[in-house]
């Protein structure tokens, strides 16, 4: 039960994650890229003008890609910040309290029992068969597991923007 227990809080801080971090910092990602795209573009027009005839608007198109380039930088930092934000590293510390917790409570014992049908091809190598019949899957392979599911779920549950 407590395996069980510790799957779904994984699986909220995973959500709690993605809603406040990844949303943010993919959106300032992509204005990120097209603020250093047009920096780049400036640049080049700035360079065909290499003539003295047209060495004023060559350095005004030089000082525009200066300032989406500053922007773009700004952005950076305000991404920096989102992903060390208060709410994604309390889920991050959240996560690895829970995943040692589980560690050691369920060390030398099985973490989870399941019908060996559920895990036919990989049955030897999660886990070995428990007196019961059941396959007993050892805490470690189980907290793998549910860490990459969980992370599929809360990619499906707040796709990127």
């Amino acid at each position: 039960m407590f395996a069980i227990l510790a799957v779904v809080i994984v699986l909220i801080c995973e959500l709690i994650q993605r809603f406040a971090g990844d949303a943010k910092v993919n959106r300032l990602r992509s204005q990120q890229s097209q603020l250093k795209a047009e920096a780049a573009q400036l640049n080049k027009q700035a360079e065909r003008l290499s003539s003295p005839a047209s060495f004023a608007q060559s350095a005004k198109l030089t000082r525009k890609a200066v300032a989406k380039e500053k922007e773009a930088a700004a952005l950076q930092t305000q991404e920096e910040a989102i992903s060390s934000g208060r709410w994604v590293k309390a889920a991050q510390y959240t996560k690895t309290a829970v995943s040692l917790t589980l560690l050691v409570s369920f060390w030398g014992r099985p973490a989870v029992l399941l019908d060996p049908e559920a895990l036919w091809p990989f049955r030897s190598l999660l886990g070995r068969i428990h007196p019961s019949g059941l396959v007993a899957i050892s805490v470690v392979p189980f907290m793998a597991i549910s860490r990459r599911a969980c992370s599929a779920l809360a990619a499906l549950a707040v796709p990127a923007r």
